[in-house]
């Protein structure tokens, strides 16, 4: 005859939420705050359809975890669509999103920084050798 007991242990404090949450998942999102996920998310998809793995890859590589990108993409009402049997899942905005203005702000100063514009002089030397290397070549041939 076998029977089933329970050891109880010491009392544990904190809430239901905090005892049963994974330590991992608050680690991994206190990486990068949410704050600006949604303006990333949005830039990401202003121009249309994007494989969902390619928009993942560039939110995380701004520090963002799955569970962040997951929410955003759900509170945006972005849903994946899969392109066919054999093609992969795709991202877009819902029809009819209306990106904030200062989502539109930070974009147009993004495109239009003037530190584009500027080329750095290593860059300049580097061109010149290489036009002066490519010249001597052409020489000697």
């Amino acid at each position: 005859l076998e029977a089933s007991r329970i050891t109880w242990g010491s009392p544990v404090q904190g809430s239901a939420r905090e005892l049963l949450t994974d330590p991992s998942e608050g680690a991994e999102e206190a990486g990068q705050s949410s704050k600006d996920l949604p303006m990333m998310l949005w830039a990401e998809l202003r121009e249309g359809v994007a494989p969902s793995k390619q928009v993942e890859a560039a939110l995380k590589a701004c520090g963002y975890s799955a569970p962040q990108i997951r929410r955003a993409r759900e509170k945006m009402g972005i849903r994946p669509e899969k392109g066919g049997m054999k093609d992969s899942w795709y991202w877009s905005l819902p029809a009819g999103f209306v990106p904030r203005p200062e989502w539109l702000e930070c974009v147009k100063a993004a495109e239009t920084s003037p530190e584009d514009d500027k080329k750095r002089p290593e860059d300049a030397e580097d061109a010149g050798a290489e036009t002066l290397t490519s010249s001597a070549k052409a020489a000697s041939s």
